[in-house]
């Protein structure tokens, strides 16, 4: 066959002819695997073709039907605005710390989650010093998470809650909030032995520095419940692992498929069957 006759005949520049049409096959198969690849690389930037994008659908959300009083208490940096549930016969009373930035920085930001709150128990949004309808007459000679550290011990005191041992306090505090609390914590240490206090931390964003030995001591083994979106985009997975290391009795919940910052906003209902189970099981 003429195939096998010339299989090895000599092209006369130094290759063979079979290895010649060997080459011609694997130089033909790798340009057309490179088009294939470039053709699918447009499509996919172009948007054409796009990942599987996991739709997280949200829960229904617990109802608050009760009204809130609005109270304004005067103290040491002018007006401090708070909004109370009505009363019930719950010794469990909720203090809900919002954020600094302009997504959560009033006591109005917990207003899909008063449901949840109430379902714990008696429930305090407070406008921290300086946002919302509080005061920081001293702006310029304080540090705005320092003085709610402040606020924060001083609304205790104006509500009574620390006269009665058997009262559960829950501190429901997100991002920025949790720095105030722990300021609260740093400044009036007296309170870290206390059995009464409870935490639930969304999207936490505290510094817990060298100088603040004694709280990581405390966090080291009080128990409480952190709630984070699976991606957030605030917050680098480093952090997480370095605050929750932090706080290794407490337990972390993390909410699979979604992208926030705000997740007890942007998914209120998932959010609240989060910690009112948790809430059910812990109490």
């Amino acid at each position: 066959m003429l195939r096998g006759e010339y299989s090895n005949v000599d092209d006369g520049h130094g290759s063979s002819v079979a290895g010649s049409r060997g080459w011609n096959k694997r130089g033909w198969l790798v340009c057309l695997l490179i088009v294939v690849l470039v053709g699918f690389g447009g499509l996919f930037f172009s948007g054409v073709l796009k990942p599987r994008q996991v739709v997280v659908e949200d829960l229904d959300v617990p109802v608050y039907v009760g009204k809130l009083d609005s109270k304004i208490m005067e103290w040491g940096y002018g007006k401090l605005h708070v909004m109370l549930s009505k009363s019930n016969k719950t010794k469990t009373q909720v203090i809900a710390l919002h954020g600094s930035d302009k997504e959560t920085q009033n006591a109005g930001h917990w207003s899909p989650n008063m449901g949840m709150l109430s379902k714990i128990g008696n429930f305090c949004l407070v406008d921290a010093p300086g946002f919302g309808e509080s005061e920081n007459n001293r702006l310029l000679q304080s540090i705005p998470a320092s003085v709610s550290g402040d606020a924060i011990q001083f609304l205790l005191d104006d509500m009574k809650l620390l006269d009665n041992e058997d009262t559960k306090i829950v501190f429901v505090a997100r991002g920025w909030g949790v720095e105030a609390l722990m300021i609260f914590l740093r400044n009036y240490p007296e309170h870290l032995n206390k059995q009464n206090f409870n935490y639930i931390f969304l999207s936490p964003t505290p510094l817990l520095m060298k100088w603040r030995r004694n709280l990581t001591k405390y966090f080291s083994k009080a128990n409480g419940l952190i709630v984070w979106a699976e991606r957030d985009p605030e917050i680098p997975n480093s952090y997480r692992k370095y605050l929750k290391n932090s706080m290794p009795l407490m337990d972390e919940k993390v909410i699979a498929g979604i992208e926030t910052h705000y997740p007890e906003t942007s998914f209120p209902g998932i959010v609240s069957k989060i910690v009112l189970d948790w809430w059910e099981k812990n109490e």
